[in-house]
């Protein structure tokens, strides 16, 4: 390889790595890479089995049972968390009733382990 050849694939290289590091934030959410952060598998996992819905049962036995009685219709994975800030997180399940969608909202801190159910139409305190 000459001289010229490895200066232009060095200036490539060099602005593909910048174009990449310009559009992470883009790049991680089309991937699907922010799927896999620990914070957001623990909000996930800290809403499911908190007793918000029914004071006797964790939330995803609440939906397994109402999927299962046919109340409800979901999705093979219907839970899914957003980021807020920090360690709180906007934790969604959303399914079908009587072919409505419908779903329940829950802000999650997962360094306290809170789970709080936000009504239909409240937004989480910023």
């Amino acid at each position: 390889m000459e001289r010229k050849d490895k200066l232009i694939l060095l200036l490539m290289l060099s602005g593909a790595g910048y174009a990449a590091f310009a559009n992470w934030d883009t790049m991680r959410t089309k991937l699907g890479l922010d799927d896999l952060a620990p914070g957001r598998l623990k909000a996930i996992d800290l809403a499911k089995k908190d007793m918000t819905l029914d004071r006797t049962l964790a939330n995803w036995l609440v939906l397994h049972e109402r999927r299962r009685n046919k109340e409800i219709e979901m999705e093979e994975e219907p839970w899914d968390a957003t980021r807020l800030e920090g360690n709180r997180f906007l934790v969604v399940v959303r399914f079908t009733e009587r072919g409505q969608p419908h779903g329940y909202r829950f802000e999650v801190n997962t360094a306290s382990g809170g789970v709080t159910r936000l009504e239909d139409g409240a937004r989480p305190p910023r």
